[in-house]
């Protein structure tokens, strides 16, 4: 019996492990698997957790009662791990989070199978024999074990990142088999610092008139994203591959090329996108480039050449097809008209065709990454008759400029990934309604060093438009209130979640108009 109490502790340990463990591996699949986010995280929320054990840690290693104290706060400590808010994307137990939680789970046993051993020698020794390992000290081990969890939880992802990388490149060599079996498909690959989803999703449709033609869906535009639609979904019957591709880092759209080979390319925009990770605007033009700089002797490089970003980039070389709204441009879209029910323009080819366009799609920028999609699908053969006829069928990527009704507000969601330029173009879109027209967003985020400015510019932006202004997260949203503030707006409500926000709208005062409200961002559960 008295062997049962001593290991009591560390069965309670191993307990209040699991569950905690449980709650940051979600915020590490939230944070990419990458520790740069999941420690910024850490820095700003773990705390609530810290208390109860460094209580533990104090009251087991000083008073007489540490095991029973430690047994009732160590649960404590593990269920204040979990959120008190709702969640908005859940953990999902893929394979690679199996993994890392039983690894962190296998590190916890061995951390209480060391600490079980001396209390079974110590059992084992005559009565009053003295021990170097008092029960007080194995409580504060315990207890400094479950402290640590977060932290155990990175060990593991990093001991097992061989095992991931060596999984990753079985994939990616099938892939690459996959691709070299398929000589006739035509391998086109889109990316840009905003808009490549937009644009994949309009050239696909474009594409589709003529070709059977397969895109990597929704946002997948990693490695491992392209190589499962491969792997998934492209058939002998395919004619022409769209490769959406991301990058955070230089060299990520090179190494995706090397996966894709793609014979023609588009870059939709360079602009302010992930510079904690790219570092400079520079470096993102460049790491965008990559892909024209891969694209073989014949490729097309389709630029969208009203960014003016894109125009600095260095084009020696390249085959390269200009695509402008009411610029200079080999392709043109002219006479542009946006509202509420939709764009129309007319869309002109270097030989000087032309063609009527209407599309239900708002915003001016989706008028310039329709240029560019056109553009490329006019290349491949497509004619404008059906280009006109399918511009009438596209349909917003979700939470991209999606205009939605939401009983008697109408709401435009731009919820995904914002940055400068896209909030500032949302905010153009909001402008061009009628009614009471209300912001909601978090701000914008990974602008590194430039993150506050460019959130400031954005209140000052938000401040000429909106009657209202509700912001997500107090701490969050800081600068986007200097902005606001220094404009002489006062109109700001502020919320702790998006689920708040939401009930703050229904309170809102729009004097007998109807409410448009523009949902710009949407940050996950790890911010």
């Amino acid at each position: 019996m008295d062997f049962l109490l001593d290991i009591l502790p560390s069965i309670v340990f191993a307990l209040s492990f699991a569950v905690a463990a449980l709650r940051f591996l979600h915020i590490l699949q939230l944070s990419g698997y990458r520790a740069g986010p999941y420690h910024r995280w850490m820095k700003g929320q773990v705390h609530y957790a810290v208390l109860p054990l460094i209580a533990a840690v104090a009251l087991g290693a000083w008073t007489e009662f540490g095991r029973w104290t430690l047994c009732a706060l160590m649960p404590l400590a593990a269920v204040m791990t979990v959120p008190r808010r709702r969640v908005k994307k859940k953990l999902v137990m893929t394979a690679r989070a199996w993994r890392i939680y039983l690894a962190a789970c296998l590190l916890a046993l061995l951390w209480c199978a060391a600490l079980c051993y001396p209390a079974l020698l110590r059992a084992a020794l005559p009565e009053g024999a003295d021990f170097w390992l008092t029960q007080r000290t194995e409580v504060s081990l315990l207890a400094l074990g479950l402290l640590l969890t977060p932290w155990v939880l990175l060990l593991s992802n990093l001991l097992l990142s061989p095992v991931q990388k060596a999984v990753n490149n079985h994939y990616i060599r099938d892939a690459k088999r996959i691709l070299a079996s398929h000589p006739n498909l035509l391998v086109v690959g889109i990316t840009g610092s905003f808009g490549k989803t937009s644009a994949k999703n309009m050239l696909h449709a474009f594409l589709s008139t003529t070709y059977n033609t397969l895109m990597t869906p929704e946002s997948y535009n990693t490695p491992m994203g392209i190589v499962r639609t491969v792997r998934e979904s492209l058939r002998a019957t395919h004619r022409v591959f769209i490769a959406e591709m991301g990058a955070r880092r230089k060299g990520d759209i090179a190494e995706l090329c090397a996966l894709a080979n793609p014979k023609h390319g588009l870059v939709t925009a360079v602009g302010p996108a992930h510079l904690e990770t790219f570092g400079s605007i520079e470096t993102v033009g460049r790491t965008k480039f990559e892909l024209l700089h891969a694209l073989p002797e014949g490729g097309l490089a389709f630029c969208n050449w009203d960014d003016g970003n894109v125009r600095k980039q260095n084009t020696q070389g390249l085959n390269l097809v200009r695509c402008a709204v009411e610029g200079e441009g080999d392709y043109r879209s002219t006479g542009v008209r946006t509202g509420r029910d939709g764009s129309s323009f007319d869309f002109t080819t270097p030989d000087g065709a032309s063609q009527s366009i209407r599309t239900p799609l708002i915003g001016r920028h989706n008028v310039s990454n329709m240029t560019c999609a056109m553009a490329m699908a006019h290349k491949l053969g497509v004619p404008l008759e059906r280009l006109a006829h399918a511009a009438l069928t596209l349909k917003p990527v979700p939470h991209r400029l999606e205009l939605k009704q939401q009983g008697s507000m109408t709401v435009i969601d731009d919820a995904f990934n914002s940055n400068p330029s896209g909030a500032k173009a949302a905010l153009e879109a909001l402008a061009m309604m009628d009614g009471c027209k209300i912001l909601v967003t978090p701000g914008m985020v990974e602008l590194g060093q430039e993150q506050d400015a460019h959130n400031k510019a954005f209140g000052r932006q938000a401040a000429a438009v909106c009657d209202a202004v509700v912001l997500v997260g107090e701490k969050q949203t800081a600068a986007i209130a200097e902005g606001l503030r220094e404009s002489g707006y006062q109109a700001i409500r502020v919320a702790d979640d998006i689920f708040e926000a939401f009930k703050i709208l229904e309170d809102i005062d729009a004097g007998g108009r109807p409410k448009v409200v523009l949902l710009e961002n949407d940050l996950p559960d790890n911010y």
